[in-house]
């Protein structure tokens, strides 16, 4: 048995050999074969990387009869080297002590002749090679054949998979799937193209990562926010388009907003916009709405609307009150909504680029109220009368009720500024007391009343009063009078020729809040 460990720290001579031979020139020969068995046996130490005993020096005696080995002092190995076990790795077999058929036995044997070495070293160096081979890879050069690739990983099906350790099989493989990872760094060198769809990569530009999405969206990561919605409108969508809410659709985790193009005249709340699409989105067919942030791309000079404008740099754009799902630098007025959606960033016709952000707030309802007939006291004295009204001037979310016409509706709740001015007519002398109160929801409300106490024959006197109330939804509110004397009349105004006509009773009704 061969082992290396035998010659650690050991020092050994080697014996002097004759042999006679007939000329020089075999003498040179055999000369040349030593030196390069020296050559390769320093190979041999350098790819194990230890460092092995110093081969024989041969010095060739001048006489042509024969050639010295001479003796020589090895030097200590000053490394253990790894045991290889011939034996144990079939490569030699039976007694290593005894002569056999295998060269290299016994193991103990001495060399003396050229042709013997010359034998011994090539077995030497077989053997080598093939104990090399089981420290490890074989020689193998694909590396998903070595022993620790999970190899069922790799198939065809997993292309572009990636390799990861698995600490519960000692194994590396591939997988689709990365994680943890404390840090992902991106090539801020990147020049931005067109990315396949899903591709994540850095944009100079924008010093951010853009995400690709279908239909040739990019979003700058942290710059752009979407509503990803859905069209049923029969109709594309045009990128660059504002739309609202319009329902919903699906279940199942795949429900989506439904959008139809904005127009902003008052008959839908503020709070239906949702923003501005950044991509043309046909019929049927999903898509997104920048909620906060810019779109590109889009006629940004004012042309594309109607009537055309001419937008510059730094323009507020408000959603449009007539053009459909356009965008108009022109603030609305109310009934109209007010919303101020986009500021223009270049106003290039073709690529041009604005930047979305909505400001919406919940519009605020109010109407205008009168009754534009005289009402008097019919029921009798010190009887609650209701206060007809029969027209609104102006409105937006307050409407009268279209089964009692003392009443007003409000559409939506909040905290609502009533004024009520009434033009009374006196018809005697008398003293009277006129009163005046609401109600909500047909009922009284607590500390409501204001009198008003008026002589003279054929007087006008002109009444006010104001009052805040809190409503829901659906609820009404209705005005009433009273008076001690029916020689009292809520009286309207003839037109003159210098003043038009005046109602009997003028409610304006604001909400204060929401």
């Amino acid at each position: 048995m061969l082992k290396w460990n035998e010659f650690a720290g050991k020092t050994e001579k080697r014996i002097k050999a004759v042999k006679p031979v007939p000329d020089k020139d075999k003498i040179v020969m055999e000369q040349n074969m030593g030196d390069t068995l020296n050559t390769l046996l320093g190979k041999i130490s350098d790819t194990l990387g230890v460092e092995l005993p110093q081969p024989i020096k041969y010095t060739v005696n001048e006489s042509p009869h024969d050639i010295l080995i001479q003796e020589e002092t090895i030097e200590p190995v000053t490394k253990s080297l790894p045991m290889l076990n011939e034996v144990d790795l079939g490569l030699i077999g039976g007694d290593t002590t005894t002569k056999t058929s295998d060269p290299l036995t016994p193991l103990g044997k001495n060399f003396v002749t050229f042709e013997e070495l010359n034998n011994h070293y090539k077995v030497f160096i077989s053997r080598i090679q093939q104990q090399m081979s089981t420290l490890g890879g074989g020689g193998e050069v694909n590396f998903r054949y070595l022993d620790d690739v999970n190899r069922s990983t790799m198939t065809s099906n997993n292309d572009s998979f990636v390799l990861e350790y698995d600490a519960a099989t000692e194994k590396v493989q591939f997988t689709d799937k990365v994680g943890p990872i404390d840090t992902l760094k991106f090539n801020l060198g990147h020049i931005t193209s067109s990315e396949t769809v899903g591709t994540l990569a850095w944009n100079q530009s924008d010093e951010t990562l853009d995400l690709s999405h279908p239909n040739g969206v990019v979003q700058q990561i942290g710059q752009e926010l979407y509503g990803y919605i859905r069209n049923e409108t029969g109709s594309l969508i045009p990128n660059g388009t504002v739309v609202r809410f319009a329902g919903g659709i699906g279940n199942n985790g795949e429900a989506r907003l439904l959008v139809t193009p904005f127009t902003a005249n008052g008959d839908y709340p503020s709070l239906y916009t949702l923003g501005v699409t950044t991509s043309d989105i046909d019929n049927d067919s999903n898509g997104r709405v920048t909620v906060w942030g810019k779109i590109r791309d889009v006629n940004a000079s004012g042309s594309g609307v109607v009537p055309a404008e001419t937008w510059l740099t730094g323009d507020i754009l408000y959603a449009h009150p007539t053009y459909a799902g356009g965008l108009t630098k022109f603030k609305p007025t109310s009934p109209n909504n007010v919303i101020p959606i986009a500021a223009v960033l270049s106003n290039n016709a073709i690529a041009g680029e604005l930047f979305i952000r909505p400001t919406i707030e919940q519009r605020y309802d109010y109407a205008t109220v009168t009754s534009t007939v005289t009402q008097s006291i019919t029921l009798g004295i010190n009887t609650p009368h209701k206060i007809a009204l029969n027209t609104i001037i102006d409105d937006r979310g307050i409407t009268i009720d279209i089964v009692d016409s003392s009443k007003v509706v409000f559409s939506q709740s909040g905290l609502y500024a009533i004024g009520l001015n009434a033009q009374i007519l006196s018809s005697n002398s008398a003293k009277k007391e006129v009163y005046f109160w609401i109600r909500e929801n047909d009922v009284d409300i607590p500390y409501s009343t204001r009198t008003i106490t008026i002589t003279g024959n054929d007087v006008y006197t002109n009444f006010g009063v104001s009052y805040n109330v809190s409503a829901q939804a659906g609820d009404t509110v209705q005005f009433m009078w009273a008076a001690t004397d029916a020689a009292v009349a809520l009286q309207t105004g003839p037109t003159t020729a210098f003043a038009p006509s005046s109602p009997s009773v003028y409610i304006h009704i604001d909400q204060a809040a929401l």
